[in-house]
């Protein structure tokens, strides 16, 4: 789905997309970050730890607990929500105008294949790259379904949302 710069300025703000990253805080610790892009701004959704446990503690069963630990952290959980609900969820969440974006750049997944038919090929996730303000991200994309389907719409949205600022690979 791609968008005119004047319609997107010029409506309601609406989620137009959204990626799960897991953002580097310390050496050996990441925190799972939904990048959130809407037709005004980027809304990041930080999902910390006492909400993945409180999460689990209201699911019995481990299996249970793993997958509400996902879902909270899926990214077509956000598609659907407004931009005020999702900031609004956690006190952490914030903004990021677009206009403090300087450079962001998709690195597509790769098949690294093994060349045995006994052992299975390896998927490397994308990559997302960003520069705002004196901030940097690098991180891979986790929580993707089909990498294919969701490349090309992300590609193509980030394109009409970011123009030469984007670049992909």
């Amino acid at each position: 789905m791609t968008f005119e710069k004047e319609e997107l300025s010029n409506k309601q703000e609406v989620v137009l997309d959204a990626l799960t990253i897991n953002k580097k805080i310390s050496l050996f610790k990441v925190q799972p970050w939904v990048l959130v892009f809407t037709n005004q701004r980027l809304i990041v959704s930080v999902i910390t730890p006492e909400m993945q446990k409180k999460a689990a503690k209201e699911t019995k069963g481990y299996l249970n607990k793993i997958g509400i630990i996902n879902q909270i952290q899926d990214r077509r959980r956000f598609l659907e929500m407004a931009p005020n609900e999702i900031l609004s969820e956690n006190p952490e969440n914030f903004v990021i105008e677009y206009s403090q974006v300087s450079r962001i750049e998709f690195i597509r997944s790769s098949i690294i294949l093994t060349g045995d038919i006994d052992k299975k090929n390896k998927i490397n996730s994308p990559i997302l790259k960003m520069k705002y303000g004196s901030e940097k991200i690098k991180s891979s994309v986790i929580n993707i379904k089909n990498f294919q389907e969701f490349e090309d719409s992300f590609i193509s949205n980030m394109l009409d949302l970011f123009g030469p600022k984007f670049s992909y690979k």
